[in-house]
């Protein structure tokens, strides 16, 4: 992303990090990253990134601690809004992946009048391999906060494939 050049690593393992390299500066809008560098040929590199007064929008969605060191959680597009909190599909795919019989996972978003979206699930199972939604229900409630817990579970036989024969991740 556009931080890359900002980013250090700190020696706890920690995901945070204070971004400081000198000519770049950083505010956070709108739970937003937000960069301005001296050099302007930045402007160029990102010509349909929302530019306001010098500051570049990143996209990507971060978290402040109380130190002003910054996580980045995601990129704004990727992340699913429900109730105001923030769901990474990656997330609840890598979840759903262990049950036994899953080949892939496509978690999404669907428009809900109460939450803003709602979580789905497009699972591939082995061929041959009965899964029943209750149990993969049951899986995600051990293992995700409630509001990452996908409300509709779709089963599908064998791995989506291009006219070429590869995984099709559309």
């Amino acid at each position: 992303t556009e931080t890359s050049n900002i980013r250090t690593f700190p020696e706890d393992g920690s995901l945070y990090f204070k971004p400081g390299v000198e000519g770049v500066d950083y505010r956070i809008k709108g739970n937003l990253l937000w960069l301005k560098k001296t050099a302007s040929l930045v402007c160029f590199l990102h010509g349909n990134t929302c530019v306001e007064d010098g500051w570049i929008c990143t996209n990507d969605l971060v978290d402040k601690d109380t130190n002003g060191a910054i996580k980045i959680l995601g990129r704004e597009k990727e992340l699913i809004n429900v109730g105001g909190e923030k769901v990474d599909p990656a997330e609840v795919e890598a979840v759903i992946k262990q049950v036994r019989g899953v080949l892939s996972v496509k978690v999404t978003g669907a428009s809900d009048l109460i939450l803003g979206n709602k979580i789905i699930a497009e699972i591939y199972t082995e061929p041959g391999v009965l899964l029943d939604k209750r149990d993969i229900l049951h899986f995600c409630k051990q293992h995700l906060a409630t509001y990452k817990i996908p409300v509709k579970y779709m089963l599908r036989e064998g791995l989506p494939l291009t006219s070429r024969l590869k995984i099709d991740h559309s």
